[in-house]
């Protein structure tokens, strides 16, 4: 028998789903199952509070409708590092010249 290696027919097959993820799958799928006949009411809860001036709900309403914000990053490219690998300045900070 060869060891090691890629062997014909080894592994997980293609498409396999591990039973903890197909039981994820089928409670999220219950759950909302359960909670779409409420959803019209869930929603209409939701604008009310908003047009209170719940910030909560006003917030959670824009996030639904429009998306959550995204986290701005500035990146302006400027690298501040210091990196010299030549053999020559290697040398130079062993021996304090070059012993050429």
């Amino acid at each position: 028998m060869a060891s090691g290696g890629k062997r014909i027919g080894a592994g997980k097959p293609k498409g396999y789903k591990h039973h903890r993820t197909i039981e994820k799958q089928v409670a999220a799928q219950t759950l909302e199952d359960m909670l779409r006949p409420h959803q019209a009411d869930v929603a209409d809860a939701l604008v009310k509070k908003a047009k209170s001036g719940d910030t909560g709900a006003i917030k959670e309403y824009h996030e639904r409708l429009l998306g959550k914000v995204k986290e701005k990053v500035e990146v302006d490219g400027n690298l501040h590092t210091e990196l010299d690998l030549t053999i020559s300045s290697a040398l130079e900070k062993i021996y304090g010249d070059s012993p050429t």
